[in-house]
């Protein structure tokens, strides 16, 4: 495989893959479900 050829497909493949890490962890970090439990400390 050329140098090019592969620069360009390791480059895709990063691009790829931080895309789909640093998304899934906005979707983790900014899940704004509210707790509607009623349990207070006694």
């Amino acid at each position: 495989m050329p140098v090019k050829q592969k620069l360009e497909m390791e480059i895709g493949t990063a691009t790829l893959s931080l895309s789909l890490t640093f998304g899934g962890l906005f979707a983790y970090f900014s899940d704004s479900e509210t707790p509607s439990n009623s349990f207070q400390a006694v």
